[in-house]
């Protein structure tokens, strides 16, 4: 762990997760009280991720990075609670973001929310779930869980054309506990009963992101959604390509080049 007395910065972190000074004063405390590794790494991936990616200096900062997640990664997670989690993200940097962990996938929903969950959420600023291939009930008991208010997004890996987005929707606009959801996307399988259901989701005017993929939405239920989201806050509102010019044109107006259609 780290050294004695880490948590009050830790707190900090957690509650201003995009103000990098709270994590360099923690890496300045941690420099001064033993740990000069973890303080270099928090460094390290808040300079590369201010860095130009189009400068070859982005690419050493990242080899750097890489390095040090290899070196002294599996160290750091193996401090944190891990029942019903996996830290494997499938990419070089591992599941660490400006120096801390940030991202992980749930295996299990309901050893997540009874062993894991609360210790987890207190000890990193997680900000993202993975859920991989697991059943719908594990899903939304994870996200259920009142410790899983600070995400800003989550990904559930459904690979079939019937999953069961509907049932998932139907559950999401239930949830009153994620005031910091920004980005969701619905995959294939999501039709009118879904839509309709997101379109009542409490989150939905603070997302910046909304992804909707081909699916058996008729253009009504688009536009019943579209109609929660703030213009000025979102990013981009993928929707389906089937969706009708009328729709589509309406979308335009409101949201600009901030609409794409998906394939």
């Amino acid at each position: 762990m780290p050294p004695p007395g880490f948590e009050p910065f830790v707190r900090a972190i957690c509650a201003n997760p995009d103000e990098d000074t709270v994590r360099l004063v923690y890496a300045d405390w941690l420099d001064e009280n033993g740990d000069p590794d973890r303080a270099a790494f928090i460094r390290l991936q808040i300079e590369w991720a201010r860095a130009n990616d189009k400068l070859p200096h982005w690419h050493e900062l990242r080899d750097r990075v890489i390095a040090m997640r290899r070196a002294h990664g599996a160290a750091w997670l193996a401090e944190l609670p891990s029942a019903g989690i996996s830290w494997d993200t499938g990419i070089p940097w591992g599941p660490f973001a400006h120096g801390l962990p940030a991202v992980c996938a749930v295996m299990h929903g309901g050893r997540f929310v009874t062993e894991t969950a609360e210790r987890l959420f207190a000890l990193a600023p997680i900000e993202h779930l993975i859920f991989p291939r697991i059943a719908l009930e594990q899903i939304t008991l994870a996200l259920a869980c009142p410790h899983v208010a600070p995400i800003r997004g989550f990904s559930v890996i459904w690979t079939v054309r019937d999953a069961p987005w509907d049932a998932l929707c139907e559950h999401l606009a239930g949830f009153t506990h994620l005031t910091r959801l920004e980005s969701l996307w619905c995959g294939f399988g999501l039709t009118d009963d879904g839509g309709e259901a997101l379109a009542r989701a409490p989150f939905l005017p603070q997302l910046r992101e909304l992804g909707i993929a081909r699916g058996l939405l008729d253009d009504r239920t688009v536009l019943r959604i579209a109609a929660r989201l703030a213009p000025g806050r979102l990013r981009a509102f993928s929707v389906p390509r089937a969706i009708g010019e009328q729709a589509l044109e309406e979308l335009r107006e409101r949201f600009g080049h901030k609409v794409v259609e998906t394939r």
